[in-house]
């Protein structure tokens, strides 16, 4: 059987949103939406909640023996801290208490309060299908945002980014594009042990994008704010 670790880092330190991972969207922190959204999934052995705070570690008390909490120490808790650095600190701490490596490291950002068991599930299952290193959750680019749009300003004026026709072209001509939300990231052991989390084997699961948001600051968190409320009104009407 395939032994597969979830990692949920939630460090306390946040410049651009102080104290987000312990902010209460609704009736939860965003530690306790990634919690949830693991113990949903079908595929995980085992799940792990990462942190330097205390008082974000004790939120998995209320989870029982499901969630394994793990303090890492300050200076892998950085803004510019690596990921791989927690991942091979929760490791080390899993073997120290008789565990084996797992086959694959799943990590599940508290970010993104909106990532459900099945998204999890989805991009483990993109990795597998395609035989591939790493799998990443992703969402599409929106057409106003596409690459061919971008410009930058010289002098005042509007310069084409790149040096192509295709700001011209018509939308349905256009390649789609993604980009990773942040929300999960799969990994097998073989690259994790080589020092990494992604390679360019990596497939991609396309979330949808109501479902995609990635909170970094503070209007990011009004949307949250707006997203939670037209959740909880589409709820109590379905109700009727």
């Amino acid at each position: 059987m395939t032994e597969i670790l979830a990692i949920i880092p939630a460090r306390s330190g946040s410049k651009r949103l102080p104290g987000k991972n312990l902010r209460y969207l609704g009736a939860k922190t965003l530690v306790q939406y990634a919690m949830d959204a693991a113990l949903e999934s079908k595929s995980l052995s085992k799940i792990i909640l990462s942190s330097d705070a205390d008082v974000i570690l004790e939120l998995s008390l209320a989870y029982g023996p499901q969630i394994c909490a793990i303090k890492r120490p300050e200076q892998i808790s950085q803004d510019d801290s690596p990921a791989i650095e927690y991942v091979e600190h929760a490791l080390q701490e899993m073997t120290m208490l008789g565990h084996s490596f797992p086959d694959y490291v799943v990590i599940i950002q508290p970010s993104s309060p909106f990532t459900k068991g099945i998204d999890i599930d989805a991009c483990i299952e993109a990795m597998e299908k395609l035989n591939a290193d790493c799998a990443a959750s992703v969402r599409e680019i929106e057409f106003d945002l596409h690459p061919s749009k971008l410009k930058c300003i010289q002098e005042g004026k509007l310069i084409p980014y790149f040096e192509n026709e295709a700001d011209k072209m018509a939308r349905h001509l256009l390649q789609k594009v993604y980009v990773r939300n942040g929300s999960v990231y799969v990994s097998r052991m073989q690259l994790i042990q080589s020092g990494s989390i992604l390679n360019n084997s990596c497939a991609a699961y396309i979330m949808p994008p109501e479902r995609s948001l990635d909170i970094n600051d503070a209007l990011d968190w009004e949307f949250a704010e707006f997203m939670m409320n037209k959740q909880t009104i589409n709820k109590l009407n379905n109700d009727f």
